[in-house]
């Protein structure tokens, strides 16, 4: 019965003692599946509307207020792009993957298949980025009437 046990647990933890991923994995791995695109596209169809709510907002700042304004812009542009956080989404796939998870994706992500669905999604960002900014500054006007609405109607 011991030894039944001590085989299920080893047989449970082999994935953690499994091999993470190397970089160059993770490099081709990224590559293939179009990630920095899709998280470059993906931040910038967040970013990019409250960048735009923020300078609508400008004409009533002050100058001091405007400066730090373009200030904060400017971190965040630095802060959320693809190369800065590109350390610790390699971190947290190591943790989460084996390399031999890895090496298994990039073989499937190198089809033909998948390569000509990769392409048409890269070729359909701008459109489908301009579509997320365009949801996205409606939402954000939409809530900041409502909550308007909401501080008129208590008055």
């Amino acid at each position: 019965m011991r030894l039944f046990l001590i085989f299920i647990i080893l047989v449970v933890s082999i994935p953690a003692f499994a091999t993470p991923p190397t970089d160059k994995q993770l490099d081709e791995y990224f590559k293939l599946s179009g990630m920095a695109q899709s998280y470059n596209s993906t931040i910038s169809s967040i970013y990019m509307p409250l960048v735009k709510m923020m300078q609508t907002n400008l004409i009533k700042m002050k100058e001091k207020d405007k400066a730090k304004a373009d200030r904060v812009s400017g971190k965040i542009v630095d802060s959320f792009n693809w190369e800065y956080m590109k350390p610790k989404i390699y971190s947290f796939y190591k943790q989460n993957y084996s390399a031999d998870e890895i090496s298994r994706y990039i073989s499937a992500m190198s089809s033909q298949n998948y390569l000509e669905m990769r392409n048409k999604q890269n070729d359909l960002t701008p459109a489908y980025d301009k579509m997320m900014q365009s949801l996205t500054i409606q939402t954000l006007l939409q809530i900041a009437i409502e909550v308007e609405l909401e501080e008129q109607f208590k008055k």
